[in-house]
């Protein structure tokens, strides 16, 4: 006989709490209009605006929690799109910044309200006491994971 999954088990709710997320999530988008970025690209248009317009590859992955490959291939996308382009760093052959064009501008604040309609309905009868403890709980239990049960 298989174990039996309850509401209180972390994996099984964290699995709903992101379909449900994602149901929610499809459903502004299709009411904005802003069909042409994933969540993790739209992460990315919002870190730059927030940062100006201007930031590289490896900013955009510190400020996002991405891997520096994965924002990457995330602005290689974005840069398709039009939402972004790359211009070389004076001086420095190595690195480019990642621009946002004004098209990506208004991507990016879009996302920014759907993002800010998705906090409401997230944490919609929460204290900000409460949110905080959760978001320390929720920062305790991915540090436990990265650890890899190391002690």
């Amino acid at each position: 006989m298989g174990k039996i999954i309850h509401k209180s088990d972390l994996f099984f709710s964290s699995s709903r709490i992101l379909g449900l997320r994602d149901k929610i999530w499809e459903q502004g988008v299709r009411r904005s209009g802003m069909r042409e970025v994933s969540w993790a690209q739209g992460e990315l248009l919002a870190a730059l605006e927030r940062e100006g317009g201007r930031l590289q590859v490896q900013d955009l992955a510190e400020q996002t929690g991405r891997g520096k490959s994965t924002a990457s291939a995330l602005v290689a996308k974005l840069c398709r799109r039009g939402l972004v382009f790359k211009m070389k760093v004076s001086g420095d052959g190595r690195g480019a910044w990642v621009v946002l064009t004004e098209r990506g501008r208004r991507v990016s604040r879009a996302w920014v309200q759907a993002r800010a309609m998705m906090d409401r309905h997230c944490w919609g009868g929460f204290s900000l006491r409460q949110r905080s403890a959760f978001e320390r709980s929720l920062t305790q239990i991915e540090n436990n994971l990265e650890k890899g049960g190391r002690s």
